[in-house]
């Protein structure tokens, strides 16, 4: 399975080419999403304040691209879909304010935008088949476990969203630091087989045999040796045993997440 997705298939000079569009329409920042979930910005991007807009605004954006969402002394914000057939995509933008430049004249970004973002998109809509498999999968390694441990502790990592590093980094650097967390995965766990994978920001790792004291203190001291950027995270931990493990509710637990 592919994590990176984005990272491994974007052609350089697509990306180029994209950034040469951003400075042609004099696009400031630019926040892209996924229904409401964002997974791309650019500059410095704060849309806190339109943000509660978005289902309105894919659905006006069926009828007409190129939505202006606010407008100020200084700059304004303007709306984009983009074309997903699983889902509802878009962008949110702020120029200068002033004249716009003609629609005919945003669409090689708009085209550009949705060929980087197509495999972030792809992987939002999960195939349930394969992804129910493999939680299933890592359910059944931890059930055959537990029958001879007892017990054991489920370590959810979410990870910093590193998507502004990964994408001008490109395929060899996102690479190494791929690398680089999995190493320090496997280092602390007791075989390869409790690291369990679920996307770039989310991992999980079991730690057989052990209880939830014992691992939140072992988890102390744990970091990501990068050399390319500091990456920070949450935990959460859940406690399995033998008598109240059930296959199902375990892979809903994977299906809740974001």
């Amino acid at each position: 399975m592919d994590f990176w997705n984005k990272n491994y298939t974007i052609p350089e000079n697509d990306f180029k080419a994209w950034e040469d569009q951003v400075r042609l329409l004099r696009i400031q920042d630019l926040e892209a999403f996924w229904e409401e979930s964002v997974v791309y910005s650019f500059g410095r991007p704060d849309f806190q304040s339109v943000r509660h807009l978005l289902p309105r605004l894919y659905t006006a954006g069926k009828k007409r691209a190129g939505l202006r969402v606010k407008k100020s002394s200084q700059d304004q914000i303007l709306f984009f879909p983009l074309p997903e057939e699983r889902g509802k995509a878009g962008i949110l933008l702020r120029c200068p304010d002033g004249k716009l430049p003609p629609l005919k004249k945003w669409s090689q970004f708009l085209k550009l935008t949705h060929r980087i973002l197509a495999p972030e998109f792809s992987a939002r809509h999960k195939p349930s088949e394969s992804y129910l498999v493999l939680v299933q999968a890592f359910g059944r390694k931890i059930f055959s476990n537990l029958k001879r441990q007892k017990k054991g502790t489920l370590v959810h990592f979410q990870l910093q969203d590193l998507s502004s590093y990964f994408l001008p980094m490109g395929k060899i650097k996102s690479r190494e630091i791929w690398k680089e967390i999995l190493e320090t995965f496997y280092n602390v766990s007791s075989s390869p087989d409790w690291v369990f994978p679920l996307s770039v920001r989310q991992i999980y790792l079991y730690c057989p045999g052990l209880g939830e004291a014992e691992v939140s203190q072992q988890m102390d001291s744990l970091y990501f040796p990068s050399t390319h950027v500091i990456i920070d995270y949450d935990l959460e931990y859940l406690s399995l045993d033998k008598e109240t493990f059930r296959l199902e509710e375990f892979c809903e637990l994977f299906h809740e997440l974001d």
